[in-house]
């Protein structure tokens, strides 16, 4: 099993803390210790990917660390720029999706 912290899933999923572990309740699932160091919470890499495509967002990738400062910092922009399409398209799915309901919740309303 991969530990993904809390910090890094929602750095990954662009959430905040208090929505991933409500997203984690809804599915049912829990935060477990890191194998290693039981005061750090996290998901396995497979809840963070389930998490992931049932809410439509895209994981951002970890930015890795560099081994001296300013050493990659081109490969690391080249990759998220890479990624930016992918997440535009799921930040407009997100948008439509939200877009619906307001729709649905103000037809709703009349």
């Amino acid at each position: 099993m991969t530990f993904v912290s809390v910090a890094q899933a929602t750095r990954r999923l662009g959430i905040d803390a208090k929505t991933l572990r409500r997203w984690l309740a809804d599915a049912q699932l829990a935060l477990h210790s890191h194998p290693h160091d039981g005061r750090k919470k996290g998901v396995s890499a497979e809840e963070l990917h389930l998490l992931a495509h049932r809410h439509q967002r895209s994981l951002a990738p970890l930015p890795q660390e560099p081994s001296a400062p300013g050493a990659d910092e081109l490969p690391a922009l080249g990759a998220a720029l890479l990624a930016l399409p992918e997440r535009l398209d799921a930040l407009q799915t997100q948008i439509a999706a939200l877009q619906q309901a307001a729709e649905a919740l103000q037809a709703h309303l009349m």
